[in-house]
């Protein structure tokens, strides 16, 4: 839970101050942005 909230906190400080997109899409894209993903939908599955 932790990671995910310190890796959501990173990708909106990125969009806030990422004015090409570069930092964000490096985020999206990255192994660490795609196992970002994967826990919160499995966290989101897990709360339902």
């Amino acid at each position: 839970m932790r990671y995910l909230k310190e890796y959501s906190a990173l990708v909106k400080h990125a969009r806030a101050t990422d004015r090409s997109e570069v930092l964000t899409t490096t985020f999206s894209t990255s192994d660490m942005g795609k196992l970002y993903m994967l826990l919160s939908k499995a966290m989101e599955g897990a709360a339902e």
